[in-house]
């Protein structure tokens, strides 16, 4: 399968902004944070590129389906940063990974905030489900995953 980015008509592309802004490397990082950041990465790719051999499906832990929605989810610990990665997918037409959207889930949610958490995660979906029906509508409107 071909893994490509959604890409929206004024030209963002949602998860390449996402990995940029989390993962890009700094002059001022230290040799410690960019090494993190590039091991980071790296898993995220794995996983993505796992999914993309199995047909869409990351397996095990690493994907699930969402209820109401035609995407899934690829899902990733980052255990150092007590945070949970999401990105938002589908395949489509058995050729293609789409990567729609990205957030972060944190992994412990403080007292009293599940309900603000749920509601932004549920933000979060209802703007992919929009990425999902622009893509179904205009499918060469995409970039490639490098």
């Amino acid at each position: 399968m071909e893994i490509i980015y959604y890409q929206k008509q004024d030209g963002h592309v949602p998860v390449e902004e996402y990995l940029e802004q989390q993962y890009e490397v700094l002059e001022s990082d230290s040799k410690k944070v960019r090494n993190d950041k590039m091991k980071r990465l790296a898993k995220l790719e794995a996983v993505i590129k796992n999914a993309a051999q199995n047909g869409g499906v990351a397996g095990g832990m690493f994907s699930a389906p969402l209820n109401g929605y035609a995407f899934q989810e690829l899902r990733i610990r980052e255990g150092s940063q007590n945070r949970l990665v999401r990105i938002l997918y589908f395949s489509y037409s058995r050729k293609k990974l789409i990567l729609l959207n990205a957030y972060d889930k944190p992994d412990l949610y403080e007292k009293g905030g599940k309900k603000k958490i749920d509601k932004e995660i549920n933000d979060v979906h209802r703007v992919t489900n929009q990425y999902y029906k622009d893509f179904l509508q205009n499918p060469n409107q995409y970039k490639k995953y490098e």
